[in-house]
């Protein structure tokens, strides 16, 4: 029962998740002049992240960061 245990929590403890930082992108200021991001959301299928912005929400490819739309308000 004790080696089952400790072979249990030897395999969970060998499964780690490494994050890193792929890219970097940067966006002019907010409304207001503030530069800030509140939310942020990834849509895996279309591959957009959805950013809120100040008062507005940006639409950015996620492989590119280039800017898709802009929704102020």
């Amino acid at each position: 029962m004790m080696t089952a245990a400790l072979l249990a929590v030897s395999a969970f403890g060998a499964t780690t998740i490494n994050y890193h930082l792929a890219n970097t992108y940067k966006f002019g200021a907010a409304p207001g002049g503030r530069e800030y991001f509140d939310y942020t959301t990834l849509d895996l299928g279309s591959r957009r992240l959805y950013v809120s912005h100040g008062t507005e929400v940006l639409v950015v490819r996620a492989d590119t960061g280039k800017a898709e739309a802009r929704f102020p308000g």
